[in-house]
């Protein structure tokens, strides 16, 4: 009785009546966006632990942000998850969508599970101070 109820306040989708487990299935699988800023120090490579959340299963990419002044910088940084070097010292220009032409969904596609408790690092090595801004695509499914 509760669930026919439930779905009573579900619309049809092209004609399609979704129950409630087909929606919940279909948001989690959604992708969202999680950003962090970061302070990049002048001459120093710093080290950021990254918390991306007890929901996220999936990594799908992320992107890089600096401010336009800094975009052709020689600023390097390393990404490191759960323990696997991912990136290292690589351009920051190569991840910046500004700079560089992405695919079309605007973010460096880098598709990985993820456990929930994952440990993710940022390593930074900046030629002048000034703030990086790093959004990452995830999904709980």
């Amino acid at each position: 009785m509760r669930q026919a109820k439930i779905n009573n306040g579900i619309p049809k989708i092209n004609g399609f009546d979704p129950d409630m487990k087909q929606v919940q299935n279909f948001n989690r699988a959604q992708i969202y966006a999680k950003g962090f800023l970061l302070g990049a120090q002048s001459g120093s490579n710093d080290f950021t632990n990254i918390n991306l959340g007890g929901k996220a299963r999936k990594l799908y990419g992320f992107a890089l942000y600096v401010p336009v002044a800094n975009d052709n910088d020689a600023d390097t940084f390393t990404l490191n998850i759960n323990q696997e070097l991912t990136i290292e010292r690589v351009p920051v220009w190569a991840y910046n969508p500004r700079v560089n032409t992405f695919k079309t969904q605007q973010f460096y596609e880098l598709p990985r599970p993820l456990s929930g408790s994952d440990t993710i690092q940022l390593g930074y090595d900046s030629v002048g101070a000034h703030p990086v801004y790093i959004v990452f695509y995830i999904a709980q499914e």
